[in-house]
């Protein structure tokens, strides 16, 4: 197993770089052996062995996929017995549950996954880790404990954006919430991070809220129809989606009101986000970096795979935890972020 230190050296490396923009957490008793009498793993040589790991997006249908893959594509290269293999859950709780039970049948070594509903998935991810199945979440957890979350913390993308709001708008004003659907508001927290800012920082109105089913940029686009019927004032639209906040903006300009300075931001900068802002049709949005998210859970994983640990052989009470802070994509930094975001379709 000569890759491990190389691969605990890259962990240690990744930690401390994302430890000094966010944070990091354990609650793990021991993370030297396993717990007295717990699961007992056998490690797998990832030099010589096949290695399997499932990815499980909530959906593979967005432009992240290509950020993903990037990541998966790069661990593959250096590690020619690693197969990793992308499932398409279609933000549907009841199939992303039948992809992990296929997974756990077939001996993955690894799941990484984005939770489409908590509750739904605390079982199976206990279940996997019990398997000996090391399960890393990203970006949208669930409260069953496993090996560990990554993520982009959510609360940070929402208080970044209830900043600049308020630095665009001032302390006065209308604002709308379009957040993620409701099953997953326990783990993913944008709204709850944007409105927690303007309520302590501003005495801006929360005039309207929904929960978009999907991250649709078509029931965005019929939420904020219905709310431009509603309201006559809206000085600023917050959806926690790049995706939503561009459904938000069609149906400012189908209502005919694109000339009244509302101002539509975004979360993930996706490109038709990075797109938006160039054109100044969206004021900002928050960029999440899911290039290096992704190529830490994956080097995670082979490190607990190659020692042959997971988070129930270790006897974890918590899921140990990882944040990286987003970073405001404006009309003052757009060409800059450009290059960061590595999507090929905006590239010179």
């Amino acid at each position: 197993m000569k890759k491990t230190l190389a691969i605990i050296l890259a962990l240690v490396m990744a930690v401390t770089m994302f430890a000094g923009c966010g944070g990091v957490s354990t609650g793990a008793p021991d993370a030297q052996a396993p717990a007295e009498g717990g699961l007992k793993l056998e490690g797998k040589n990832i030099d010589t062995e096949p290695v399997k790991m499932a990815y499980i997006p909530v959906s593979t249908a967005g432009a992240t996929t290509e950020i993903s893959q990037y990541a998966a594509d790069d661990i593959m290269l250096k590690y020619p017995n690693v197969e990793i293999t992308f499932f398409d859950a279609g933000y549907d709780p009841t199939q992303q549950a039948s992809i992990v039970s296929q997974c756990i049948a077939q001996d993955y070594d690894a799941i990484i996954m984005e939770c489409t509903d908590d509750v739904a998935m605390n079982p199976l991810v206990t279940e996997a880790e019990n398997a000996g199945v090391v399960v890393i979440t990203t970006n949208m957890a669930c409260s069953a404990v496993h090996t560990a979350y990554l993520s982009n913390y959510s609360y940070d993308a929402g208080w970044l954006i209830g900043q600049l709001v308020v630095e665009d708008i001032g302390t006065e004003g209308n604002v709308i919430l379009l957040d993620c659907p409701a099953g997953m508001t326990a783990g993913t927290l944008h709204g709850k991070g944007f409105q927690d800012y303007i309520e302590q920082n501003s005495n801006l109105q929360l005039i309207d809220y929904a929960n978009i089913d999907g991250f649709s940029t078509e029931n965005a686009n019929t939420a904020m129809r219905d709310m431009l019927t509603k309201h006559d004032k809206i000085d600023a639209v917050y959806g926690m989606s790049d995706d939503i906040a561009m459904g938000a903006i069609q149906a400012i300009e189908a209502a005919g009101r694109g000339d009244e300075g509302i101002l539509v931001y975004g979360s993930e900068g996706m490109p038709n986000a990075i797109t938006a802002i160039r054109d100044g049709s969206m004021k900002a949005t928050a960029w999440s970096d899911r290039y290096s998210l992704l190529s830490l859970a994956f080097n995670i994983a082979l490190l607990h795979i190659d020692a042959g640990i997971n988070g129930a052989a270790l006897g974890y009470t918590e899921t140990p935890s990882v944040s990286l802070p987003f970073q405001p994509v404006t009309s003052d930094n757009v060409e800059t972020m450009v290059p960061r975001v590595r999507y090929a379709a905006l590239q010179d």
